[in-house]
């Protein structure tokens, strides 16, 4: 039926809307003297606006998505991921801290069932359940599809554990620098706070390998 209508009416395509009546009586009223498209770009304004609503730190947030993307550019030849998977990270480092207005122990959690409970509209329920796990999986644990197997497809796992891995460093290496464009009083970018936790002498030299092209990437930007 639906193919006939727009055959008929001679229609390349049908966007169906989560919202209702009521809503766009709503946005009919009160944005009529918007310039349309009001919002440019739905996916990326439903990431921020759910992060504004629930008092995300910026600063942080920001940190992580930089180092996060940044690792993930540098890992394209092994990982073979391409830009809609970056999309997912990118949401994921901006809402990876909601949960701490609830509690911040157990965060994590919090955070994945905010998403869940709360949607991200103009993402696909597969692409919502990937960044609520990678949030709940940016602490610790390993990361699991358990609940949401329905949405996912193959490859949405090892997509998830290596996605998880990736926000994982980058939030505990955003612990430890200012966010893009943040100098120190020398004009430099802020080096690690703290020392990286890494028990393998092998691992550690890897990881300290990353951090310096990550800065070394950051210092020519930003000069």
């Amino acid at each position: 039926m639906l193919q006939a209508v727009m055959d008929e009416l001679e229609m390349e395509s049908v966007t169906i809307s989560v919202n209702g009546l009521r809503e766009g009586l709503f946005f009919e009223h009160f944005w009529q003297h918007l310039v349309y498209p009001v919002v440019s770009d739905v996916r990326q304004f439903s990431v921020l606006n759910k992060a504004r609503i629930y008092q995300y730190s910026k600063a942080h947030a920001n940190q992580v998505r930089f180092l996060a993307g940044r690792l993930f550019k540098q890992l394209a030849p092994l990982h073979g991921y391409g830009r809609a998977e970056e999309e997912l990270l990118d949401a994921a480092a901006l809402l990876h801290d909601l949960g701490t207005l609830i509690s911040y122990d157990d965060h994590h959690k919090h955070s994945q069932t905010l998403i869940i409970n709360s949607g991200l509209p103009g993402f696909q329920p597969r692409e919502t359940a990937l960044i609520a796990l990678m949030t709940r999986y940016h602490r610790k644990g390993r990361p699991r599809v358990d609940g949401f197997e329905s949405l996912l497809v193959d490859g949405d796992e090892t997509l998830l554990t290596q996605l998880s891995a990736i926000l994982r460093r980058g939030r505990s290496d955003g612990q430890g620098l200012r966010p893009p464009g943040d100098h120190g009083e020398h004009g430099r970018p802020r080096r690690l706070a703290r020392r990286l936790t890494v028990k393998s002498p092998k691992s550690r030299m890897q990881t300290n390998q990353i951090i310096r092209r990550l800065i070394s990437s950051r210092s020519d930007r930003t000069a």
